[in-house]
């Protein structure tokens, strides 16, 4: 099987599951495609976040914040992570810690912390 498509590991479901796929068409049906750049949402991310925000009910944790992936997710975790102590005035502390043979994703961010040294070893500071 040639996957051309997905990114890593995108299958676990299997390939070609008919309940995936109805829900996939619905959803076509539904909102074919839209981007939740620069605060744009739609009603049901709207709903998910709430979903969301509710289930993990953390103390604090009010909003939801989406990404189109698991790499975009990792290096908008590290952006967040250095803007919050640069912004109370801690800036030098850029150090992340990352599970050994862990792995990060395919961008920079998550390359530079990746736990599996083959993959870290061009990207880290």
């Amino acid at each position: 099987v040639l996957d051309a498509v997905g990114g890593l590991w995108n299958v676990n479901l299997g390939y070609s599951c008919d309940p995936i796929k109805k829900a996939m068409a619905a959803q076509l049906d539904a909102l074919p495609y839209y981007s939740g750049f620069r605060g744009t949402s739609t009603g049901p991310s709207i709903e998910l976040a709430y979903e969301l925000t509710d289930w993990f009910a953390p103390e604090g944790m009010v909003r939801a914040f989406f990404t189109s992936g698991g790499s975009d997710s990792v290096e908008t975790a590290l952006r967040l992570a250095r803007q919050y102590w640069k912004i109370r005035g801690q800036g030098d502390r850029t150090k992340f810690l990352a599970l050994k043979k862990g792995y990060h994703g395919t961008h920079f961010g998550g390359a530079s912390v990746n736990g599996n040294a083959n993959f870290r070893r061009n990207y880290e500071p």
